[in-house]
Parts: structure tokens; sequence; C-alpha cells
């Protein structure tokens, strides 16, 4: 019932709903970005190791990948929210359907 979640007149499920939503994608961005470095090594190597032609527009580095990859802000934000949630007795735990978090 995602969209019981979402359309749910209770902001503090949507909140809750939000979370997973932005956990799930921030753990899928590195998986997406990891798949596709394999696969333009492969293509690399299919090509005979020698390096991406001009004319396919693949000219991709590794130094630009990490910081497409892990920006530092992601875990900075992580810990600030920890804290707060550790801080705030307000904050109670809600069960929610995806379990990710």
């Amino acid at each position: 019932m995602i969209m019981g979640n979402l359309l749910s007149p209770d902001l503090f499920c949507q909140a809750e709903f939000a979370k997973e939503i932005h956990a799930l994608s921030s753990a899928a961005k590195p998986v997406a970005t990891w798949f596709g470095v394999e696969a333009l090594d492969e293509a690399r190597k299919a090509c005979g190791g020698h390096g991406y032609d001009t004319f396919l527009s693949l000219q991709v580095h590794r130094a630009q990948l990490l910081s497409i990859a892990y920006a530092e802000h992601t875990i900075i934000q992580w810990a600030v929210d920890a804290i707060r949630e550790i801080d705030d007795p307000r904050i109670v735990q809600v069960p929610v359907k995806l379990q990710s978090v």
C-alpha cells in the first residue's frame, strides 16, 4: 500500500515514507554508478583497452566517477539527522511497509 502512505492525510506517516524513499534512492545511486562504470570499462576492454574514442563520447575518468557516486554531504546529512533523532524525545519509530531503514 505504497500509494496509501503517500496520500495519507497524516503528515507523520508521509514523513516516514519520505525517509524510506530517500534511503532507497540513496542506496540505488552508488550501485547504479558502479554498474555504469563496469559497463564502460567492459566497453573499453572490448575496444582493445586503448581508451575511449572521442567520437563515442565516452570520455569518463575514474576521478570524476567518485564524485558522482559519493558526495561528501550525504554522510554529514545522515550524521546530523541521526544525532537529532537521538536527542529528540518526541521522535518515535513508526513501522512502515518497506522496512529499509
